[in-house]
């Protein structure tokens, strides 16, 4: 039986030890220091002083972050082309999910009276 072998020179059993999990975690900063420096320092200075930030800036950071973790998942389990394919698939249907926000949006708007939208 083969040996399984993740992405950054990990294997599966790191993922069940904190010494594994401390190497996966710094080739995703790695790997977030290479794709975006300044986002990278954002994540770097919040998880230093987590207090520091409120729930709305978190929120934030963790959206930004979103299409990294997903790149860094592919390159972790080798899955890049069909990470890449779905994604192909899903833009395809963009134009469809834009119009459907549209609609919803102009069916809340006249429910919602323009006073009322202020206090939302």
């Amino acid at each position: 039986m083969s040996k399984l072998s993740l992405g950054f020179g990990l294997e599966f059993a790191d993922l069940y030890a904190r010494a594994g999990l401390v190497r996966l975690d710094a080739a995703f900063l790695a790997h977030m220091g290479a794709a975006d420096d300044e986002l990278s320092a954002r994540l770097t200075a919040a998880r230093a002083v987590p207090d520091d930030l409120g729930e709305r800036d978190s929120a934030l950071l963790m959206v930004e972050l979103a299409p990294h973790v997903d790149d860094f998942v592919a390159a972790l389990f080798a899955i890049e082309a069909e990470v890449r394919a779905l994604a192909e698939r899903h833009d395809a249907l963009a134009p469809l999910y834009g119009c459907k926000r549209l609609f919803v949006q102009r069916r809340a708007a006249k429910k919602v009276a323009p006073d009322g939208a202020a206090a939302l």
